[in-house]
C-alpha cells in the first residue's frame, strides 16, 4: 500500500510539473502577443514603430536575462564568461533558448565572418498559427520581440549585431545575425 502511495504521488509531481512548464510558457506567450496587441495600438498604421517598440521590450528583457543566468558562469579574478563568439552563440541557442522556450535552436550556422543563423524548426509563437496568417502583421511583432532577445543576450556579452528574422515555412524560422565589428580607433 505504501509503494502504491509512493508511485500515485510521483505521478502527480510529474504530471504537476508538465502542467507547470507548459502554463510559464503559455503565459510567456500570452504577454508577448499582448505586448504586440498593445505597440499595434500606440502606434497604429506604424509598423516600423510597433517592431521598434517591440524589439526594444525584447532586447531588455534578452539583455536581463543573459546577465542573470551567465553570472555564475564568470570567472571571477577576469570578469569574463566565454572564451569566444561561437560559445555566446552556443549557450544562446542551447541553455538561454531552453529557458524561455523550453526547447533548442534546431541549427546553427557560421559563415565565420560574423553571419550567425539560428533556425528554429518549430518556433513555439508560430506552432499556433494557421498558414494564411504567417505574413500578418502579428506574426511580425512576435518575430520582431525574439529579434530583440537574440540581440540583447548578445549584447550582454558584449557583441554588438542587428538581427532579423524570416518565416521560412511555419512553424519554422529563422533568424539573422550580423555582427558588429567594432571600430578601432589609430592612436
Amino acid at each position: 500500500s505504501s509503494s502504491s502511495s509512493s508511485s500515485s504521488s510521483s505521478t502527480y509531481t510529474h504530471e504537476l510539473s508538465v502542467m507547470t512548464t507548459t502554463t510559464s510558457l503559455s503565459s510567456f506567450d500570452f504577454l508577448v502577443t499582448e505586448i504586440c496587441k498593445t505597440s499595434q495600438h500606440i502606434h497604429p498604421d506604424q509598423p516600423e514603430e510597433q517592431g521598434s517598440m517591440v524589439e526594444s521590450i525584447g532586447f531588455r528583457t534578452g539583455l536581463a536575462l543573459f546577465e542573470r543566468h551567465t553570472v555564475q558562469l564568470g570567472d571571477k579574478k577576469q570578469f569574463t564568461r566565454f572564451t569566444s563568439e561561437l560559445e555566446v552563440f552556443k549557450y544562446l541557442c542551447k541553455d538561454l533558448w531552453q529557458l524561455i522556450f523550453h526547447k533548442q535552436i534546431d541549427n546553427l550556422k557560421t559563415n565565420h565572418k560574423g553571419m550567425y543563423v539560428l533556425v528554429d524548426s518549430a518556433h513555439p509563437f508560430l506552432t499556433t498559427i494557421a498558414p494564411e496568417y504567417e505574413s500578418h502583421p502579428t506574426t511580425a511583432l512576435l518575430l520582431w520581440y525574439c529579434c530583440g532577445l537574440i540581440r540583447g543576450g548578445l549584447t550582454a556579452s558584449g557583441l554588438n549585431c542587428t538581427v532579423t528574422a524570416d518565416v521560412t515555412d511555419l512553424p519554422a524560422c529563422k533568424f539573422n545575425v550580423h555582427l558588429k565589428k567594432l571600430s578601432q580607433s589609430t592612436s
